[in-house]
C-alpha cells in the first residue's frame, strides 16, 4: 500500500509542470493577423522603435481564405535614408566645434554621424566606402557631407560648425535672453568678448568682497582715532 503512494507522490510534481505549461501557453497573447500582406507590413515597420536598418518581422496575415505565416525583412527609414535596391545608406545630421573640423578621420566622421549601410534583402551590413567633405570649411556655418558605399550609393548630410560648446552655449542663451526683452543689445558672436566680460566681472566680484571685508576695520580704526583723540582732549582739561 505504501509503495502505491510512493508512485503517487512521484508522479504529483509532472502533473504540476504539465499543468504549468499549459497555463502559460494558453496566457500566451497570439499574433495579431492582419488583412493583407501590405498592412501587416506597414504595421510591422511602424512598431519597430529602431534606428534606421532593415529587420527580419514574423508576419500573420489573411490572403484569400488561408492565414499566411511567415518571416519576411522590413526597413525603418530615417530622414536621410538613401535606398537602391537592395543597397541602403543612413547617416545624420550633426553639430561639430570648429577646432575639432582639421581633426577628425573617415572612422570619425562616421562615428560621429553614426553612417551605416546594409542590404535590404539579407539586412546584412556593409562598409561605407568614403565620405566627401571637401565642402565642409572651419568657418562658422552649415556644410554638406556625402557619404557612399557600394554600388555609388550615397546619402547627404548637413555638419553645422559651431564655436566651443561652452561659448556657443553662452551666446544662444544670450540670444535667448534678448528675445524675451531682457537686453537691448545682442551678444557680440566673439568668443574673446565673453572672455574679456567674464574675466572684468570676476575682477569686480573680489573687489568688492574685499572691500566689503574691509569696510568694518576701516570703520574701527576710524573710531579709535576720534575716540583717542577725545580721550586727549579730556586730559588736557583736567590738567588745565
Amino acid at each position: 500500500m505504501m509503495k502505491k503512494y510512493n508512485y503517487l507522490w512521484c508522479f504529483i510534481p509532472f502533473f504540476f509542470l504539465i499543468n504549468s505549461a499549459m497555463l502559460v501557453f494558453a496566457e500566451t497573447p497570439q499574433e495579431e493577423i492582419y488583412s493583407s500582406k501590405e498592412e501587416a507590413v506597414k504595421a510591422k515597420t511602424a512598431s519597430l522603435q529602431s534606428k534606421p536598418g532593415t529587420y527580419l518581422v514574423f508576419l500573420r496575415y489573411h490572403d484569400d481564405d488561408q492565414t499566411i505565416e511567415e518571416n519576411v525583412y522590413v526597413t525603418v527609414f530615417g530622414e536621410e535614408t538613401t535606398v537602391k535596391d537592395p543597397i541602403a545608406i543612413d547617416a545624420h545630421s550633426i553639430v561639430v566645434p570648429k577646432d575639432s573640423i582639421e581633426k577628425l578621420s573617415l572612422a570619425d566622421w562616421i562615428q560621429l554621424t553614426d553612417a551605416r549601410a546594409w542590404r535590404t534583402d539579407t539586412a546584412e551590413q556593409i562598409s561605407v566606402t568614403s565620405v566627401d567633405t571637401s565642402k565642409v570649411s572651419t568657418e562658422l556655418g552649415t556644410y554638406p557631407i556625402t557619404f557612399f558605399t557600394v554600388n555609388q550609393v550615397q546619402t547627404t548630410i548637413q555638419v553645422q560648425v559651431v564655436l566651443d560648446k561652452e561659448t556657443q552655449e553662452i551666446i544662444n542663451s544670450y540670444h535667448q535672453n534678448d528675445t524675451l526683452g531682457n537686453f537691448e543689445e545682442l551678444a557680440p558672436e566673439e568668443k574673446i568678448s565673453w572672455l574679456n566680460f567674464e574675466n572684468a566681472l570676476t575682477v569686480v566680484l573680489q573687489f568688492t568682497f574685499i572691500l566689503l571685508l574691509f569696510v568694518p576695520i576701516i570703520a574701527l580704526l576710524l573710531q579709535y582715532g576720534f575716540t583717542q583723540k577725545l580721550v586727549m582732549q579730556v586730559i588736557r582739561l583736567v590738567i588745565k
